[in-house]
């Protein structure tokens, strides 16, 4: 059989566990200029722990006290996916945060959202049996034309426990069909993921 077409465009909210569609709902966050990492849109990222000073506004917002957050890692426990930016007015153009710059962020931060990923297919593909399963994430590059990043779901991955995304469903599209867990063939399988592990879901700080 034929693969998937392969279009990574990282997470994409789709809607929330109470079976509610995605409604847009965001919250802004800081990227530091010290960060040296580009995101994009559909980039899962995770509280750095501390928030921004008074006195130094980005693109003509005051932000101080929001909290900063940098790129999730493959294993790092994520805040939620970003969605959009704030403008950067210097280059209106732009469309993701580039590395080494101050950018707001807008980040779909609940804990009980639903989203489309991509599987990587690199290693192994997830079969039928492997969906109620968890898996990690891994982070592809930003594309700088469209603004999308390209993190995927990491396939060969899935496991019963300790993994940041579970795998619900696979999306019911036609032409996306589930595989058989190798890598001959229908590859890159679009797939509805929920937070297994997110910052807010945690009583601890950070």
């Amino acid at each position: 059989m034929a693969d998937n077409t392969n279009i990574a465009n990282g997470l994409k909210p789709i809607g929330y566990l109470s079976g509610a569609p995605y409604d847009g709902k965001v919250n802004a966050y800081l990227v530091a200029a010290t960060n040296a990492t580009a995101i994009g849109i559909g980039d899962p990222v995770t509280l750095e722990g501390t928030s921004a000073a008074a006195g130094a506004p980005v693109n003509g917002v005051e932000i101080e006290g929001m909290p900063t957050v940098i790129r999730s890692t493959a294993v790092s426990t994520p805040v939620g996916v970003v969605v959009g930016f704030l403008p950067n007015f210097s280059d209106l153009g732009q469309k993701h945060r580039a590395a080494s710059t101050a950018r707001i962020v807008l980040v779909a931060d609940s804990p009980d959202l639903l989203m489309e990923v991509q599987e990587d297919s690199l290693v192994s593909g997830i079969a039928i049996a492997e969906v109620g399963e968890t898996a990690d994430i891994v982070l592809g590059t930003v594309n700088t034309t469209t603004g999308n990043g390209e993190s995927m779901l990491d396939s060969s991955t899935h496991a019963t426990t300790g993994k940041t995304l579970k795998i619900m469903r696979l999306v019911a599209r036609p032409g996306n069909q589930i595989g058989t867990g190798g890598i001959t063939d229908k590859r890159y399988a679009k797939f509805v993921v929920a937070w297994a592990e997110h910052q807010y879901k945690s009583a601890d700080g950070v």
